[in-house]
């Protein structure tokens, strides 16, 4: 079975992409086979320098770990309809990716308490968050139980992050 995960967003070292290319490492050491294409550019010209000694650190892994530049936000929902799991890890604010990928269809294992908070876990224990947790959580779904989650986490991400409910709350504020 290979899994193709993906991350995008700005490729900078706090987004916890050590993270995410460590956890891989170690779950394809078990039964996985797996890809990991994290899409994306540094924001700065330190997390430039970060990033370029990361790719040159997994250039020997480019059978499993793939860099891919940043695209545009229109290529961004059919793009990601191509992965089976986004992977997550930066804890700051509710990143618009988690909602993006969301709103695609595809399982997000983040550790990001707002998107959590709003979403869900998939690992019903949910204490401690661990994006391995969360990754785990999800692989041992079977095909009924992901659907449904998906489902429910989608129709959430259009009820509160739509363009649609974007304009309805921009309306309460200006109309007070």
């Amino acid at each position: 079975l290979l899994i193709n995960f993906v991350h995008f967003g700005r490729l900078d070292k706090s987004k916890g992409i050590q993270d995410i290319i460590d956890l891989c490492s170690m779950i394809k050491t078990e039964k996985f086979e797996l890809t990991l294409t994290l899409i994306g550019n540094p924001s700065n010209i330190e997390n430039e320098d970060w990033a370029n000694n990361l790719k040159n650190e997994y250039a020997s892994e480019s059978n499993w770990v793939k860099f891919v530049p940043g695209v545009n936000r229109s290529e961004l929902p059919e793009l990601i309809s191509r992965f089976d799991i986004m992977l997550h890890a930066f804890q700051g604010s509710l990143d618009k990716t988690l909602v993006e990928a969301t709103m695609a269809g595809i399982p997000v294992a983040t550790i990001n308490r707002e998107y959590l908070k709003e979403f869900g876990s998939w690992n019903s224990e949910n204490k401690p968050i661990s994006l391995e947790k969360e990754l785990r959580a999800i692989l041992d779904l079977d095909f009924d139980r992901l659907k449904s989650g998906l489902e429910i986490r989608r129709a959430l991400a259009v009820k509160n992050h739509s363009f649609d409910a974007w304009i309805v709350k921009l309306n309460k504020v200006i109309l007070g």
